[in-house]
């Protein structure tokens, strides 16, 4: 039975606000506690890491959350293709985890802290046990959600006990290891609801079938990962690990607000692969043509909103040590725009239809773009040449995407709304502006200017009469009743 959208939205929203709060309340206390430094340090081991994730992951989820969603209904199938994926998943993981000990002897750089190396790392061997995928798959969002208060109000709390001073960071690792181990132990015991082993032939497994697939995806994540996590690295590698912080808190914090628009993604993606098996063209193109209505409607006014008040931003989530980061954080938010749009073009559409390579062709090209700019700006200019490469990637791979996959997309993808929300941008930055020129407080100016900002946007559309902004107003008068 197809669970609602509405439902699941609703759940991955509050899931994603969870991602959303936490950080708000933990990232600032981390930030002046590990200071710059600390901060860098993580993340720079957390970035080499995360690309031995990617090789034991060999692009197996994406794969899994599709295959799984197009044969939910039948439990035998399900189960038998979820032991499958989940075998390779630990065979990939053990042949990936040998690089975390070659990395340790062959690289100096690696090896001066190998202790907080070490413990980080055990992170990817706890990687196949996660399954997150399958929930996706059967969008069981509300069971996702719980699972992430119950585990993130343990950190929060297991952090400002034990995490007091900058040389905390390898404390601060552990926790965040817990934090891991603890939504494994749950995924592990939830599963048992949807996976019958019993009757289920061993010798009738073919683990290697999914190779292939998983592989193509594999490459896609890859590319991603370049443009992703190689700025933190080469930063590592060719400035210092205080540019890796002032670096990171920005890209911290455009993720987190980049969250809040691809949740639909995350969402609709089972659905329409869904669509796609059942061959319910018109209503994936219906869907899909709301999604990008959302995502560039919600996305344009934060971005502005984020450059406008960067300097405020910066300053009450992380503190005057990190003023560096004012730049970077304009510099890198229009990814908000750019990485919304191409969530929606390549993983909500070109993906459920099987044109996995158009994306992989985008993802490579941009990982080269950001390779290049990453080699050519960052000894000059240090953190704000990677935040630039990094946007200049993100647009290298919505402009592929468009050019190569523009004859799968559902007609009227783009509508004529729009200009409704160009127009509406602009009337809000001659507001922003005003209130940035006042000079008053960074809290009266984050305040004021948020609110003021949304009720010029969101009063201009209803003015319009936009599709969007009127959903929202029946939901509210929906919930009002």
């Amino acid at each position: 039975m197809l669970k609602s959208i509405k439902a699941n939205y609703f759940y991955n929203i509050a899931n994603t606000f969870l991602g959303l709060i936490f950080p708000l309340i933990t990232f600032p206390y981390i930030s002046r506690v590990l200071q710059p430094e600390g901060v860098g340090l993580y993340n720079f081991y957390n970035s080499v890491i995360a690309y031995i994730g990617l090789f034991a992951n060999l692009g197996i989820s994406l794969y899994a959350t599709r295959k799984i969603a197009q044969h939910r209904e039948d439990t035998k199938l399900r189960s038998k293709l979820t032991v499958e994926i989940f075998l390779l998943n630990v065979l990939t993981t053990c042949i990936a985890y040998f690089s975390i000990v070659i990395l340790d002897i062959f690289v100096p750089r690696i090896h001066e802290n190998s202790v907080l190396f070490f413990v980080m790392s055990i992170s990817v061997l706890l990687g196949p046990l996660s399954v997150n995928w399958f929930f996706q798959a059967m969008e069981d969002f509300k069971y996702i959600t719980i699972r992430s208060l119950l585990v993130k109000c343990l950190s929060f709390i297991l952090l400002f006990i034990f995490v007091k001073d900058k040389d905390d960071v390898l404390i601060y690792a552990i926790i965040g290891l817990i934090a891991v181990a603890g939504n494994n132990i749950f995924n592990i015991i939830h599963v048992r609801r949807y996976i019958h082993l019993k009757g289920l032939d061993f010798k009738e497994l073919s683990i290697f079938q999914h190779m292939k697939p998983s592989l193509h995806l594999f490459v896609l994540n890859i590319a991603i990962s370049i443009y992703v996590n190689l700025d933190s690295v080469m930063l590592g590698f060719i400035i210092s690990d205080e540019a890796v912080g002032y670096y990171s808190v920005a890209g911290r914090i455009s993720h987190i607000i980049l969250s809040l628009v691809t949740s639909l993604g995350v969402v609709l993606l089972p659905r329409f692969s869904y669509l796609i098996e059942a061959e319910k063209i018109e209503e994936f193109n219906r869907l899909c043509c709301k999604s990008m209505n959302f995502t560039i409607g919600l996305s344009l006014p934060i971005v502005v909103g984020v450059i406008m008040f960067a300097s405020p931003l910066i300053v009450f989530l992380c503190g005057h040590n990190y003023e560096e980061s004012v730049l970077v954080l304009q510099l890198i938010s229009p990814i908000i725009l750019f990485a919304g749009i191409t969530n929606v073009l390549g993983i909500q559409i070109l993906y459920p239809k099987g044109k996995e390579k158009l994306v992989i062709y985008s993802t490579i090209g941009a990982a080269v773009v950001n390779f290049i700019l990453n080699l050519t700006l960052i000894p000059r200019y240090s953190y704000n040449g990677a935040a630039f490469s990094t946007c200049i990637a993100e647009l290298v791979v919505l402009i592929i995407q468009i050019l190569l996959g523009k004859q799968y997309f559902p007609k009227g993808i783009f509508s004529k709304s729009i200009i409704d929300y160009v127009i509406g941008v602009v009337l809000m930055f001659v507001i922003l502006f005003g209130i940035v020129m006042s000079e008053m407080s960074i809290w009266l100016e984050l305040i004021i200017g948020t609110v003021l900002g949304a009720l010029t946007y969101f009063a201009f559309l209803i003015f319009r009469r936009n599709d969007l902004a009127q959903s929202v107003v029946i939901i509210i008068k929906n919930r009002i009743k």
